[in-house]
């Protein structure tokens, strides 16, 4: 069973500090050109390759996004997204993070009810109203809390 996020939400305010996160880690972990790295995979045929790259039409690149056919490389990428986005209509088997941002908590839990519901759903806050939220109205298979 994946249990592999297939996007993040962040709030509006944390966003840039979020995404500066991940862009170290990324980096971190392969290097300043992750095509180089040994440790990084590649998209495993042509096919999945193909529909992997398409994904990134759907949304802004905000880190990442370079291609190689040949090699089937696409890099670690952020994706900015909105929920209509393809990215966000299957799920990505590649190295392509959707990036989601709200402002109002309530409304983005009224948002995500509508949605399909994930088999886990990974959920970082110190507010405990946030959390309580979480709790009663979303719904997954698995609910991960982080509170610190």
């Amino acid at each position: 069973v994946c249990i592999a996020p297939d996007y993040v939400i962040v709030h509006k305010s944390k966003k840039e500090e979020f995404v500066a996160s991940a862009k170290k880690y990324i980096e971190e972990f392969y290097g300043e050109d992750p095509s180089k790295s040994p440790d990084f995979s590649r998209i495993v045929n042509d096919r999945n390759f193909e529909r992997v790259k398409s994904l990134l039409d759907g949304g802004k690149v905000i880190y990442g996004g370079q291609t190689n056919a040949k090699d089937r490389y696409i890099a670690p990428t952020i994706l900015e997204v909105s929920f209509e986005s393809n990215a966000m209509q299957e799920e990505i088997f590649g190295p392509i993070m959707p990036i989601l941002e709200y402002e109002d908590f309530p409304t983005l839990v009224n948002t995500l009810r509508r949605r399909e519901k994930p088999l886990v759903t990974y959920f970082f806050s110190t507010n405990k109203q946030n959390i309580d939220l979480v709790r009663k109205e979303l719904s997954s298979a698995l609910l991960v809390l982080t509170t610190r």
